[in-house]
């Protein structure tokens, strides 16, 4: 009987000593308290709630307590650097001995892109050893989102083979002189002004007037004196240019005016 139950003894002495080792050896899970702040240009960023609830929902423990109990106090602040938003936290235990800090920063847009990635790293901070938290802080959870100009979109190159723009309208104006034999019974001369209008799309339009110089023809008796003059207005379509020529099709009409004097009839 006495053996039996010393070895009773100790066997409970042995289940005693083997759960306070697997006691001692399972860590304790870690409580913080978080000091947040935010800078008054920082719209949109996270608050202090937003960052426990986004942590204690990641652990799935509770995690945050009063300053006085907590094992660890994270010091925080967001604000709003040149075209950035930026948030640093700053890890200390206990006795307000700093083990780590780090920094974050983004260039997304809205300052709630950073929330995930502030609550990640609080996280990890809380949960890690603090010989792991002295040697290596983790990187951020994703690069930064960063909002890039809309991209310039290329200056069309015009096609070679598409037409090339029309010229504008313009007036052509010209002067002129002559000089003709059988019209009138003695060489003459004469001048006149010539021109043209171009109009894109339509048809060209071109105009002109010309006049003789009064001529006396004299022989041994009477003679005469003869003076002529006319203008002409022409309508001009282009059919095609061959080579550098251009040939084209025209329509118009022309006014003339002969006029002729007897010189010493009555003689």
């Amino acid at each position: 009987m006495r053996s039996s139950r010393r070895v009773a003894v100790v066997v409970a002495l042995f289940a005693v000593t083997a759960c306070s080792r697997l006691a001692a050896a399972e860590p304790r899970e870690l409580t913080a308290h978080l000091a947040w702040s935010r800078a008054q240009e920082a719209d949109g960023c996270a608050y202090a709630k937003d960052i426990q609830l986004a942590v204690e929902r990641r652990l799935a423990r509770k995690v945050f307590v009063s300053r006085e109990v907590a094992d660890r106090l994270l010091v925080g602040r967001v604000g709003r650097g040149r075209g950035t938003f930026e948030a640093e936290l700053v890890l200390q235990d206990e006795g307000g001995r700093r083990i780590g800090s780090r920094k974050l920063t983004s260039h997304a847009p809205s300052c709630q892109a950073m929330t995930a990635d502030i609550a990640l790293i609080v996280a990890l901070l809380v949960d890690l050893p603090k010989e792991t938290v002295e040697l290596t802080l983790p990187a951020p959870a994703s690069e930064p989102i960063v909002a890039r100009p809309a991209p310039v979109q290329p200056t069309p190159v015009p096609d070679s083979k598409s037409p090339p723009d029309s010229a504008p309208s313009h007036v052509d104006v010209g002067a002129f002189a002559m000089a003709g034999y059988g019209l009138f019974p003695d060489l003459h001369g004469g001048g006149g002004l010539s021109g043209a209008l171009s109009v894109p799309h339509a048809p060209t339009f071109e105009f002109g007037l010309k006049a003789t110089l009064p001529t006396e023809t004299t022989q041994a008796g009477p003679g005469a004196r003869f003076f002529g003059a006319s203008s002409h207005l022409l309508a001009c379509l282009t059919i095609a240019r061959p080579a550098g020529f251009e040939l084209g099709s025209c329509a118009g009409a022309e006014l003339g005016l002969l006029q002729v004097e007897g010189v010493r009839i009555s003689q």
